[in-house]
């Protein structure tokens, strides 16, 4: 108690000191006057304009307006003009012994539309008949294989078929054929999926020599290749396996391949998924079950796909069994 009580005297005493020295610090108004005399402190003379006159009278401003900045034309890279070139093209896979009718309907749907460039794959009778009545020219390659276009060819980048656009951009094509494969064969009648893996890799080794001259291209210009594979892409399988009756998460490897060194598949980069849009190119109807899958591609170097369609083609029987029917495919590139 006797600390709270020092401790009061002394803050009395504090304020007591503060209160005496503020009133010592009291200046009024009229002090004021006193002592600061009431003259302007700055010069009577007007300031200097900023304005001159000139010879009949009237000012006018010293700073010079300000001129609009003169936007030049950003001049083209390398001095040259690029525009935006674009193919439509179409890979038709002809139906294995399809009748004469449905041969003449194919060729009618190829003469009436303005892709620039048609693959055919197909067994030979079949592209000999198609050959032989399309209106556009026809350009057949070293494997037996041909396309039509009206585009400019030159058939002497062997083995490539080198196309040059409206544009004046070349491109090389190839066509590939193993649809020969009998790999989906051996696997409906092997019951135990495990074996199945065995089975394609086995077969690929032998697949592959077919294609290894397009793995291996170094070329400058772009590459694009009409592909009837004869077997579909892993995405297609891995991420339809769940639910569907016949297909399992087992590796294709030929699509893969083209992938790995740097091929686009042009399908599979214009659709969002092989659930949403399967994209079927072979159709096998059986009494049993039906068969369907994305054995076709348009597969690209150097190219970007924007849009690729299926246009199916049959069937031309279905009266008997089994039964199968084809799909082409067709795609919009543009060249970089």
């Amino acid at each position: 108690m006797a600390f709270l009580r020092a401790r009061q005297v002394i803050l009395l005493l504090s304020l007591t000191a503060v209160m005496a020295l503020s009133s010592c610090m009291t200046y009024t108004y009229e002090d004021a006057l006193q002592e600061i005399p009431a003259e302007r402190s700055l010069l009577e003379e007007e300031l200097p304009s900023t304005r001159k006159v000139v010879s009949d009278g009237e000012p006018e401003k010293m700073a010079p307006e300000i001129a609009e900045p003169e936007i030049a034309e950003t001049p083209a890279i390398g001095g040259i003009e690029r525009t935006i070139t674009t193919i439509d093209v179409a890979l038709v896979p002809l139906p294995c012994g399809g009748p004469e009718d449905l041969l003449d309907r194919i060729v009618d749907e190829v003469n009436s539309s303005s892709y620039d460039i048609v693959g055919f794959t197909g067994e030979e009778e079949s592209l000999s008949y198609v050959a032989n009545r399309l209106s556009m020219r026809v350009h057949w390659t070293e494997q037996g294989l041909f396309i039509a276009t009206e585009l400019s060819v030159d058939l002497s980048a062997t083995p490539f078929i080198q196309v040059e656009t409206e544009m004046g951009r070349t491109v090389h094509v190839a066509l590939v054929d193993i649809q020969e494969s009998t790999v989906f064969d051996q696997l409906v009648v092997t019951p135990d999926q495990h074996d199945w893996q065995k089975i394609i890799l086995e077969s690929h080794e032998k697949r592959s020599e077919q294609v290894n001259y397009l793995l291996d291209y170094r070329g400058q210009d772009p590459l694009l290749v009409f592909a009837s594979l004869g077997e579909p892409a892993s995405t297609d399988w891995f991420e339809t396996a769940d639910g569907h009756h016949y297909r399992s998460r087992v590796a294709w490897p030929m699509v893969e391949d083209f992938s790995s060194k740097r091929f686009l598949d042009s399908w599979s980069m214009t659709h969002y998924s092989a659930l949403a849009s399967p994209g079927h190119t072979w159709t096998l109807v059986t009494p049993e079950v039906t068969y369907e899958e994305r054995v076709d591609f348009l597969l690209s170097l150097g190219l970007l796909p924007v849009k690729t369609m299926v246009i199916p083609m049959g069937p031309w029987e279905t009266s008997r069994f089994p039964y199968e029917y084809r799909s082409a495919i067709t795609g919009t590139f543009v060249l970089p």
